[in-house]
């Protein structure tokens, strides 16, 4: 449900089984018994926060609870008794003050005196009306001590002394206008530092920037070709490269897009690579000071990602997915430029590989000539020298290919595995049975 890394290191994951404390190699556990009262209030775990006095506020279904780090003890918080059973749940908590926490509940927004234990309900310093009407299921600091809060389809902006100072209403965006009012619920919210105000939906994305004259946010319009799925966005963040990442449920995966960038990047869930998400309804982010990105799953819980790692990028064959490498057996590979690789395999012909993405193009056999890759060589004229059961001089701009050596030709078995060039134009090829030299024809 949330994941959080405290000042001392560890990262703590919130489960609907109760609340794990991760070292790096071992997890302590700490859940409800409903006859212990230094226990968690429920098992269920929506939302974390370390204060300045080294507790862990622990937000849960049916309530509050603060975590002494010194000692892992528990004291159960006591909420306003107006406020029923079932609309105790506590699903963010963001800084108020030194002193004070806001909450966002489903009994509405509150907030508590860390001094005293004291919860009250947030009332509007102008209006005196409380924001107790429906639920507030997400909140985020606007770094001020004021906060950015979601009730239904409005997002409000209220500062450290309760004041609203803005309203944002996602049915008048015009990247909601297509949505269903059930859709136009806000799920997520997400301030970069940047002064972006990233809304995520029941269905979709909206954004907004902040205005550096007035303070105010305006309308901030995505590129009309990125293709947002309609589902929920359980939560939105900025990396340390500035790019977003968009954890969807719905079975729809993780996202990540930069400034600029016309698509969405993708990442699901693939049964038959060890390294892919867990599963692909998600519902938390977040970002330890390692550079490791955590991602939370319904039913598949947590995964790591190492951001800032120099590791190595794997290009795979994936089986269904055509825009992964055409075979597991890659025995050819020729630079094109910075961002693009030529990949010859040995019964799955050539693929253009996009390096950045990991998007395949597979080109034809029909084209190519050459299943069975043992070399690939470019020549002065950009054309590929394409070898294996033939040799074929492959042209990428007008996506045709010539045989030199024909696979009749050759012997059964035979391979041609190298081909090298001299300057008055010929070339010679190697094969496993013997060396040709070819008279290039210049056309």
């Amino acid at each position: 449900m949330t994941v959080y890394q405290t000042q001392n290191g560890y990262v703590w994951i919130g489960t609907a089984n109760g609340l794990a404390r991760f070292d790096g190699r071992h997890i302590r556990s700490f859940s409800n018994s409903p006859d212990v009262l230094q226990t968690l209030s429920h098992s269920r775990v929506f939302s974390l926060y370390e204060d300045q006095e080294k507790y862990l506020w622990v937000g849960t279904r049916r309530g509050l609870d603060r975590l002494t780090l010194a000692n892992d003890t528990v004291d159960r918080m006591v909420l306003p008794a107006e406020i029923a059973p079932k609309a105790r749940t506590v699903y963010a908590i963001a800084r108020a003050g030194e002193e004070s926490l806001w909450l966002a509940s489903a009994g509405g927004l509150l907030k508590l005196d860390t001094r005293t234990g004291k919860i009250i309900r947030s009332v509007d310093a102008l209006t005196g009306r409380a924001f107790g009407v429906g639920e507030v299921r997400t909140l985020v600091s606007d770094g001020a001590e004021g906060i950015w809060f979601a009730q239904g389809n409005q997002v409000f902006h209220l500062d450290r002394h309760e004041t609203v100072m803005q309203v944002l209403d996602v049915a008048k965006h015009r990247g909601a206008q297509h949505l269903s009012s059930l859709e136009q619920m806000v799920r997520s919210l997400a301030l970069t530092p940047q002064g972006r105000l990233w809304v995520g939906l029941n269905g979709g994305l909206l954004a907004w920037q902040r205005n550096a004259d007035t303070g105010l946010m305006s309308v901030f319009e995505l590129p009309s070709q990125l293709q947002v799925p309609r589902a929920a966005v359980a939560a939105i963040l900025q990396d340390h490269e500035q790019a977003v990442w968009l954890a969807f449920g719905d079975d729809q995966g993780l996202f990540r897009w930069r400034e600029k960038q016309l698509s969405l990047e993708h990442f699901v869930h693939l049964p038959s690579v060890e390294s892919s998400l867990s599963g692909n309804s998600l519902t938390s982010l977040m970002l330890d000071a390692s550079g490791g990105l955590w991602i939370g799953s319904t039913d598949y819980g947590a995964n790591l990602v190492d951001l800032k790692g120099r590791g190595f990028s794997t290009y795979l064959h994936i089986p269904g997915d055509e825009k992964s490498l055409s075979h597991q057996l890659v025995s050819a590979v020729l630079p094109d430029d910075a961002d693009f690789a030529w990949v010859g395999t040995l019964g799955g012909g050539l693929n253009y590989v996009n390096l950045k993405n990991g998007d395949t193009r597979r080109i034809p056999l029909a084209e190519v000539g050459v299943d069975f890759i043992r070399m690939i060589v470019r020549d002065d004229r950009r054309r590929l020298w394409i070898g294996g059961e033939a040799l074929h001089v492959y042209d990428p701009q007008t996506r045709q290919s010539q045989a030199v050596i024909s696979k009749q030709s050759l012997p059964p078995g035979a391979r041609v595995t190298a081909v090298a060039f001299e300057a008055n134009g010929e070339a010679w090829a190697a094969s496993s049975v013997g060396l040709y030299r070819i008279k290039i024809c210049q056309q």
